[in-house]
């Protein structure tokens, strides 16, 4: 029994050592367009080295792109997973399904959003938000809670209020 809480606790701290060392997740928004009341935006994302092992795990990554000042109908969802047999990345987005050999490449088409049509479009991007996020409740139940706690699983954009300067 004591073998196994040093077991445990040893592997506590180098789980805690390696999570403090690691980047963090992060999600900019990089570019955005508005015309005749479609948006084009583009978030750069980078993965931490939690998501990324968990990923090549075969656990599926749930994202959401919200919009506030305008009616997009639905926060658009994508999902994200590596299919081992074919060794390749799958991204799902609006019942379409594309695969890619490299993760950067998943990675930037997850951020791309192009032609995403906004019923009461405004004439101008001023006034919208964009949020781009991971959404940590549709993780496995397992890892829900070490989720919420950990910065690692923080894929998060917050909310990014757009003005005519981002065009």
């Amino acid at each position: 029994m004591a073998f196994f809480m040093r077991f445990w606790a040893s592997a506590a701290s180098l789980t805690l050592a390696f999570s403090v060392a690691a980047e963090p997740a992060t999600a900019r928004l990089h570019s955005v367009t508005l015309d005749d009341g479609r948006l084009n935006a583009t978030f750069i994302l980078s993965f931490s080295a939690t998501m990324n092992d968990a990923l090549d795990h075969g656990i599926d990554l749930n994202f959401a792109l919200r919009v506030r000042g305008a009616t997009p109908g639905r926060a658009l969802r994508a999902r994200l997973s590596w299919q081992p047999l074919s060794r390749r990345y799958v991204l799902q987005r609006d019942g379409v399904s594309r695969g890619f050999a490299l993760r950067e490449s998943a990675l930037r088409a997850l951020g791309e959003f192009k032609g995403v049509l906004l019923s009461e479009a405004p004439e101008s991007t001023a006034g919208l938000g964009l949020r781009f996020s991971l959404e940590r409740g549709e993780l496995p139940a397992p890892l829900r809670i070490p989720a919420y706690l950990s910065s690692d699983w923080r894929l998060d954009s917050g909310w990014v209020a757009l003005d005519a300067d981002k065009r």
